[in-house]
């Protein structure tokens, strides 16, 4: 009997053995989420033979992972005659382009989970001929550099270097762009990935390019280079009606580097050509002095933190919960889009600004700014260049974990040594609040204000972000902090929602947000 009973759990490992259960049971919800997702589009989208075979393949592998019991075979015993080394048991190799993330879409333009060279290639293509298409530009180029000036030269080859500078230099200069738009006063779409005047000055004054001392640049010059390249020559347009005559938009940065190299370098007489001044302002100003946090590339997190087997089984798990508060967030607006708005309210309301994560408006921007994925055209489609998709909201919520500071096992035992067991399911949420008073929640909800959007940012620019972990060495995988995460949100979310468990709270935060949408609908 002991016999039959072990060769019963050898042939049903996933329903004696809790480790293997918890891998079939993540395949086999991966599987169902991906299947959903492909029923979706083929609902949505005009029908195709690619999608329908899609679907078909995705239900197939749903009903194959499908856990039955299997009878015992019972295997006959034998006898080795030599004692020989056993080869360990095969496992299934984990791939990225099965798992949760593969799914997204790729609507802004970038087909891949990481910045497509190509795409990359067409956003500043893009860019560049919004720049190019300016007279003002043109005739700057063609007032400044000796050569073309003296006719050995035609312009068009002059801004064709210039051009190949800035693309050669061009992710250093989508960091810095990313960086310094962080710094815009204003927490809403209308201020997110664009450059007012006082971030603009800050850029120029810590990477040396102006200073009070400055000859070439000074202050007053920064305001009147700013002024000329925000100005807008296509009046009307769909493009002119989404830049902000008050703000630098990505194109506009492009061109105000070639406007500060000019003055730094050519209007003082150190150099006579374009192109030339444009790369000494790069290697001599932009490279040295960029802080370290705004030379990130979100790629480098995807790769080394993000895109792993147990941040893909976690994410799977909590699929409900992070795809229930995606919906209701946005669930006030009639848009698919998950706006910086909702951002703000989402950590508003799970207490982000101080008792858990501890960041600050700014560092909540970069974490919303990084975590969307490369957008080609950034006026067209500008709703989409200010958003993030569901698969950018889950990389959000991951940085956000990687500013976290959670309790380590032990201190979490000498806790509840001290002061009783644990009364709920989420025992990193009761370490936080088991003391918080009443008070301490008013003043966390004092610390940020729905209304304020314009707040000053002066503050904000002498204070350094965060590290978001992106140095250290010494950092905890992603998935710890991530599984803490969930389990601040699960608390935070069964106390403002009720609930016994994850999942009825999960639903009664669903049903909200369709009652929201359906109110929405009929105004």
């Amino acid at each position: 009997m002991d016999r039959f009973m072990q060769d019963a759990v050898r042939t049903n490992r996933e329903a004696f053995e809790e480790e293997t259960t918890v891998e079939v049971e993540a395949e086999h919800q991966h599987a169902a989420q991906l299947a959903w997702t492909r029923l979706r589009r083929f609902n949505c989208e005009p029908a195709s033979q690619r999608r329908r075979d899609e679907l078909d393949i995705s239900i197939r592998c749903l009903r194959s992972k499908r856990s039955f019991y299997l009878p015992p075979v019972i295997q006959h015993r034998e006898v080795l005659r030599a004692q020989g080394a056993q080869k360990p048991a095969r496992k299934s190799k984990w791939n990225l382009m099965k798992s949760f993330f593969s799914t997204y879409d790729g609507e802004g333009g970038n087909r891949g989970l990481f910045e497509d060279p190509h795409t990359v290639e067409k956003q500043f293509s893009l860019d560049w001929h919004r720049v190019v298409r300016k007279s003002r530009f043109r005739k700057k180029i063609m007032k400044s550099d000796a050569e073309v000036r003296r006719g050995l030269q035609s312009v068009d080859d002059e801004i064709e270097e210039v051009r190949q500078i800035l693309f050669e230099n061009n992710r250093l200069l989508r960091q810095t762009f990313v960086y310094y738009s962080s710094f815009t006063p204003g927490y809403d779409s209308d201020s997110i990935f664009q450059m007012t005047l006082k971030p603009t000055i800050k850029f120029a004054q810590e990477c040396r390019i102006s200073d009070i001392k400055s000859r070439s640049i000074t202050p007053v010059d920064l305001v009147s280079i700013f002024v000329c390249a925000n100005h807008e020559e296509m009046e009307g347009t769909t493009e002119a009606l989404n830049n902000s005559q008050q703000a630098l938009v990505r194109f506009e940065f492009y061109e105000i580097l070639v406007r500060l190299a000019t003055a730094k370098y050519i209007y003082s007489g150190k150099m006579n050509d374009s192109s030339d001044a444009v790369s000494r302002l790069v290697e001599m100003c932009i490279a040295p002095h960029l802080p370290a946090v705004a030379r990130h590339n979100p790629d480098d997190f995807r790769r080394n933190r993000l895109y792993t087997q147990q941040m893909d089984q976690l994410v799977v798990i909590h699929l409900p919960l992070l795809e229930a508060f995606f919906n209701i967030y946005k669930a006030k607006n009639k848009t698919k889009y998950f706006w910086v708005e909702h951002w703000l309210s989402f950590l508003k309301v799970n207490q982000m600004f101080g008792r858990y994560a501890n960041i600050n408006k700014q560092e909540a921007k970069l974490i919303f700014e990084w975590s969307q994925m490369l957008v080609v055209d950034e006026l067209r489609k500008r709703q989409r260049a200010v958003s993030l998709q569901f698969l950018d909201f889950v990389e959000a919520i991951a940085r956000l974990a990687d500013c976290l500071s959670p309790p380590s096992d032990e201190e979490l035992q000498a806790f509840f040594q001290k002061w009783g067991p644990p009364t709920t399911s989420t025992p990193i949420w009761e370490y936080y609040n088991r003391f918080a008073s009443d008070d301490e929640e008013d003043d966390d909800d004092d610390d940020v204000n729905d209304d304020d959007v314009n707040y000053d940012v002066d503050d904000e620019m002498n204070k350094q972000p965060l590290n978001f972990n992106l140095e250290r060495e010494d950092a905890p995988p992603l998935h710890i902090n991530f599984a803490a995460l969930m389990e601040i949100l699960t608390g935070e979310l069964r106390r403002a929602m009720g609930g016994k468990s994850e999942a009825e709270t999960v639903q009664r935060m669903l049903r909200t947000a369709e009652f929201c949408s359906r109110k929405l609908r009929r105004a």
